[in-house]
């Protein structure tokens, strides 16, 4: 499991009760499951978008989300999370390009399984 450091995504919300969500695209032909709980457990996948839940909610809280890839052709994995607060601020982490954790990605790993947190404040 490639972990990212705990404090790496910080996204700054606003007190309203404006929804935040999270955007997945993958590239040259990978898939993933990511899977976090915000209330309740939630599952998102490649060219998805889903509901993490209200800014005045998620304000002060630390997600984790815990994603599983592959890439069925045999090119590079590739995913890109889009973090944003409806009509406010967004913060991009690309997995493995963004990747600062432990351990040292492997660029061999054709079904890498990682985790990353997202720090609302």
């Amino acid at each position: 499991m490639y972990t990212e450091k705990k404090d790496k995504l910080i996204l700054k919300l606003s007190d309203s009760d404006k929804l935040v969500k999270i955007k997945v695209d993958c590239c040259y032909g990978t898939i993933v499951t990511i899977k976090f709980t915000s209330g309740s457990r939630k599952t998102v996948e490649c060219g998805e978008i889903c509901t993490i839940g209200k800014a005045s909610d998620l304000k002060g809280k630390k997600i984790r989300f815990t994603g599983v890839a592959k890439n069925p052709d045999g090119e590079e994995v590739k995913i890109t999370h889009t973090f944003y607060e409806v009509g406010g601020k967004r913060k991009t982490y690309t997995f493995p390009g963004g990747y600062t954790g432990q351990p040292e990605f492997n660029n061999a790993d054709e079904f890498p399984d990682y985790r990353f947190y997202l720090n609302l404040r």
